[in-house]
């Protein structure tokens, strides 16, 4: 099974670092997002994954229970995938035509 890569995108700041709110502005404060990054996926996989089904989400899910075991419940969780091309004939640009 690959192996998946789970972790917050940034490092949290130090109160002394951290930028203050304006008065008036919301202060509220949001988690860091785990991010699930699957890699690359088929069209079809990745068509299954956004409609909840198929391997992918079981392993999207198996990494979201992870990340919610060990670090803030309520942190949003991010997944990222990127869709493999299309494999078949050779599309040629619009302004040329096949030679056959």
């Amino acid at each position: 099974m690959k192996e998946l890569i789970v972790g917050a995108v940034a490092p949290a700041r130090s109160a002394a670092t951290a930028k203050k709110p304006k008065p008036g502005k919301d202060a509220t404060i949001m988690a860091q997002p785990f991010v699930i990054d699957l890699g690359s996926v088929t069209r079809k996989e990745a068509k299954r994954l956004k409609r909840g089904t198929g391997d992918k989400m079981d392993e999207a899910l198996r990494a979201a229970h992870a990340a919610k075991a060990s670090g803030a419940p309520d942190a949003p969780i991010v997944v990222l995938y990127r869709k493999k091309a299309k494999k078949g004939k050779l599309r040629l640009p619009f302004p040329f035509s096949s030679p056959f």
